[in-house]
């Protein structure tokens, strides 16, 4: 379902980007890998966690995950402009984030990133060694009821 869903996004925002609307801006050869990721990482990790460690956990771990990053942010703007560069750090930890990060990282041209989007890029991979580390573990006894 998520390669499905990543390769929707991908026809989509290629129609999209390519209408007359947007006639100076384009798809970067990224744009497939970073909605891919987007779209499995985050449906992955969220049945992984419910797998391995039960609902209650994987809604904690989610909210934390979504919720955590923007209140750091908030509570960083108290110091003004001095942490800047590590409020994007925080925020590509969020899954609420993601979809954003790999939109900007897909264009070329106005509205695109003037700089490579590291932040995306390692929180992705934190976040698959995650999934990978939660795969090894054995599963709960209980069925998770829905």
């Amino acid at each position: 379902m998520a390669l499905i869903g990543a390769a929707a996004w991908c026809v989509f925002s290629r129609e999209l980007i390519g209408s007359h609307w947007f006639k100076k801006t384009s798809i970067g050869p990224f744009s497939p890998l970073a909605m891919v990721l987007v779209c499995c990482t985050g449906s992955l990790l969220v049945q992984q966690l419910i797998e391995r460690k039960g609902r209650k956990t994987a809604l904690i771990c989610v909210g934390a995950l979504a919720i955590l990053p923007f209140m750091t942010i908030i509570m960083m703007s108290a110091f003004g402009g001095v942490l800047k560069n590590l409020e994007g750090w925080i925020v590509a930890f969020s899954p609420i984030a993601w979809s954003n990060f790999a939109a900007k990282i897909s264009l070329i041209g106005e509205g695109a990133y003037s700089y490579t989007p590291w932040p995306f890029w390692i929180a992705q991979a934190v976040m698959i060694l995650w999934w990978f580390r939660l795969y090894r573990m054995p599963r709960i006894n209980s069925v998770s009821r829905l």
